[in-house]
């Protein structure tokens, strides 16, 4: 359904996630911790440390095994989400 996020001073954000065809779901949870931690050092708010996570992990479980997602696959992602439009 997405993620929670309940930060130490009590404030929370959720990040629903969006529809997918589930191929298989092995490594996801990988793929959203690794895509969480680049973002996060590159220093964006959660918020979209979460955002990213999900689009990531939205691809990673469209194929058969385990995967690792490219660039510019999360670019194209990017680009077909409510992302971009909401932050812009």
């Amino acid at each position: 359904k997405g993620m929670y996020l309940c930060s130490r001073d009590g404030i929370s954000i959720t990040q629903d996630a969006t529809v997918a065809e589930v191929y298989d779901v092995s490594g996801a949870g990988d793929t959203v911790i690794a895509a969480v931690a680049a973002a996060y050092c590159k220093e964006y708010p959660l918020s979209v440390c979460m955002a990213l996570a999900t689009m990531a992990a939205k691809v990673v479980i469209g194929h058969l095994g385990t995967y690792a997602i490219t660039d510019s696959e999360l670019k194209v992602e990017m680009l077909n989400s409510q992302f971009r439009k909401e932050r812009h």
